[in-house]
């Protein structure tokens, strides 16, 4: 679903998510914890890249997907 490579700390990341490679990137961050005997584990994507509107203007898109328990969201806007 998601792949990040970083050649070093401060390079830019190369970003594929489901399986499309992710261009012009703005922010990029990736948040796990682990289950708990209260909790179950916790997945949070954030992408955001620049794109264009139906018009030819550049604008940000933003992808993001939370799991919290079995409950998955993914929203694009």
């Amino acid at each position: 679903m998601l792949q990040i490579t970083l050649d070093e700390i401060n390079s830019i990341p190369e970003v594929y998510y489901k399986g499309e490679k992710i261009t012009k990137r703005i922010k990029v961050s990736f948040d796990w914890e682990t289950a708990t005997y209260y909790d179950e584990s916790k997945a949070n994507i954030l992408i955001k890249r620049g794109v264009k509107d139906s018009l030819g203007s550049p604008t940000v898109e933003t992808i993001e997907t939370k799991k919290q328990g079995k409950i998955i969201t993914t929203l694009v806007y």
